[in-house]
């Protein structure tokens, strides 16, 4: 038999030992207790949603970032696409826009199609220089794309 305070069961009722009157102060003082700890969590918790609110407003304003640099780059992408065309014919720059490459292409139309290469290997011979252009570096274990040039010309590639 005991007497239930703020969800815990006293065994030997307060009022037994200090009378009706602190038994009551102690349901109170409990009672206060447990309103203050509910205010502190929900102070908590009304921070964490202002925490939240701020991060959902930064990834909004990122990603309005990004869709302008992705507008910007579109539209850079087919300035050059129009260039490309008047260069080498819409065929040829759509095949080198799908970053197909072939045998015979120009050192110009493999950078249009892959863009800079990370690295160039260059071997200057007595009648000829080779070059081989490298794309998306693996880590430390070579690159994924290879392009081999002999005198500014495609020979050759590896994927």
């Amino acid at each position: 038999m005991g007497l239930l305070l703020g969800g815990i069961v006293v065994v030997a009722p307060i009022w037994w030992f200090f009378g009706v009157a602190a038994a009551v102060k102690a349901a109170v003082a409990v009672a206060i207790v447990m309103v203050v700890l509910s205010l502190i969590t929900a102070i908590s918790s009304a921070g964490d949603e202002r925490k939240k609110e701020e991060a959902r407003r930064q990834e909004a304003e990122a990603e309005a970032a990004r869709a302008i640099v992705r507008a910007k780059w579109e539209a850079r992408r087919q300035e050059l696409l129009e260039t490309a065309i008047r260069a080498w014919g819409e065929e040829t720059a759509l095949r080198l826009r799908a970053r197909e490459v072939k045998l015979g292409d120009t050192e110009d139309m493999v950078r249009f199609a892959f863009g800079e290469p990370e690295a160039i290997d260059e071997k200057v011979l007595k009648t000829k220089t080779k070059r081989t252009f490298k794309y998306q570096a693996l880590g430390g274990r070579g690159y994924a794309v290879k392009i081999h040039l002999d005198d500014g010309e495609v020979v050759g590639w590896e994927k």
